[in-house]
């Protein structure tokens, strides 16, 4: 560094130590995102898990599809249009660092739910969805659903 003028050379310290700083501050966010998400897990388990009691049982499960169907339902028709599906996450993708990639995944668990390509989701075909995606999270298969398997899952239900 000893050819390069002073001025410079503190210009390039300064960018160095800018782009120190900003890799720690993006480390500091993803980490801060996975403890969200970690919590936002929590937070769903237990809104599911009415009783308290540490499993969601069928009875919860379905209770708790119902009453988010109903609320992700904006115009109370008894479908869900992509926009109505996706709507409630809307203000949570502001601080996802990645949202065009938030965004195609809940374009795909849309059309997944959309058994017969209508660009409708029906009640019954997101019960059936919500209890598919219940299903698999169910690891030992005792038709109750626990905090670690839903942890395990990675994803929301």
């Amino acid at each position: 560094m000893s050819g390069i003028p002073t001025l410079a050379r503190w210009n390039l310290v300064a960018l160095l130590i800018a782009g120190a700083v900003a890799g720690a501050t993006a480390a500091a966010a993803a980490q801060a995102g996975e403890a969200t998400s970690g919590r936002s897990l929590e937070r769903l388990f237990q809104r599911m898990d009415a009783n308290g009691d540490g499993v969601v049982t069928p009875d919860e499960a379905q209770a708790f599809e119902q009453r988010l169907f109903a609320r992700l339902d904006a115009n109370h028709d008894g479908v869900l249009t992509l926009d109505e599906f996706t709507a409630r996450r809307a203000g949570r993708q502001a601080a996802n660092a990645e949202p065009q990639r938030a965004a195609t995944f809940r374009s795909r668990r849309f059309a997944a739910a959309d058994t017969n390509g209508d660009g409708r989701v029906t009640a019954d075909e997101f019960a059936a969805a919500f209890n598919k995606r219940l299903s698999a999270m169910d690891t030992n298969g005792d038709g109750r659903i626990t905090l670690d398997e839903v942890k395990g899952a990675g994803s929301p239900i």
